[in-house]
């Protein structure tokens, strides 16, 4: 079984400041506060899942983790 961790890379072409998070709202709020903008999302109507512009340029990514792995 596998759950859903989110990276976040306030550093696009580096790793300076990355880090991964739990939720996706820790690691929106963390972008936020480290780059000084806030990004807009959509909601697909279908799964009910956002997305948001931090994902689309490369700054958030959704990455599965096998539990008990830090």
């Amino acid at each position: 079984m596998t759950e859903t961790r989110y990276l976040a890379k306030p550093n696009i072409n580096n790793t300076t400041g990355q880090k991964v998070f739990d939720t996706l709202n820790e690691a929106v709020a963390y972008l936020e506060e480290k780059t000084g903008h806030k990004m807009d999302f959509v909601v697909d109507r279908k799964t009910k899942v956002k997305t948001y512009d931090w994902e689309i340029i490369g700054k958030l990514k959704r990455i599965k983790a096998q539990p008990g792995c830090a």
